[in-house]
């Protein structure tokens, strides 16, 4: 399964998955919408996946993820503010982020990777999403920006050390 959060939802991809979980699925309430649809990061073209959105994060519950072991790729993009992103950007980069980031704050992002971490095993993470014109930025972008990564990479390398959950 793959969980992304977005700017007004969460939505959780199975790659396998049976009629049973999409039945499963519509009947939360804390659910907007589960359907069968492809994936365009999966590597059969031709296979489909469940897509679950969830209302919002607090609606999700870490201990549902179905797998004892989980990967995390944080896509930096989701932040509001805390780091300078290239998503959507136009122009000037000096400027700093723009309202079409993601809404996440970063106490948001940092306690939602805390909470995966207390249900499931971390056994691998990266992070992505930097601008490309970061030497472009304000010094202090570019100090807040490295602070805020900073912490992101520090919350994973506390779950990655953590022992297996039992």
């Amino acid at each position: 399964r793959q969980y992304h959060a977005r700017a007004i939802d969460l939505g959780e991809a199975h790659f396998r998955y049976t009629r049973h979980d999409g039945v499963v699925a519509r009947r939360n309430p804390a659910v907007i919408s589960a359907r069968s649809q492809r994936l365009p990061k999966n590597p059969k073209k031709k296979d489909r996946g469940l897509v679950v959105h969830w209302r919002d994060l607090s609606a999700f519950a870490p201990a549902s993820i179905a797998a004892d072991q989980v990967y995390i790729s944080v896509d930096l993009d989701v932040l509001r503010s805390d780091v300078v992103t290239d998503w959507r950007r136009r122009g000037d980069h000096s400027q700093g982020p723009t309202d079409n980031q993601g809404d996440l704050s970063l106490d948001e992002l940092l306690q939602l990777l805390t909470q995966i971490g207390a249900h499931k095993q971390v056994i691998g993470a990266d992070m992505c999403g930097l601008t490309q014109h970061y030497t472009q930025l304000a010094p202090t972008l570019q100090k807040r920006s490295m602070e805020s990564i900073g912490k992101v990479y520090d919350t994973l390398i506390r779950l990655l050390s953590q022992s297996p959950k039992s």
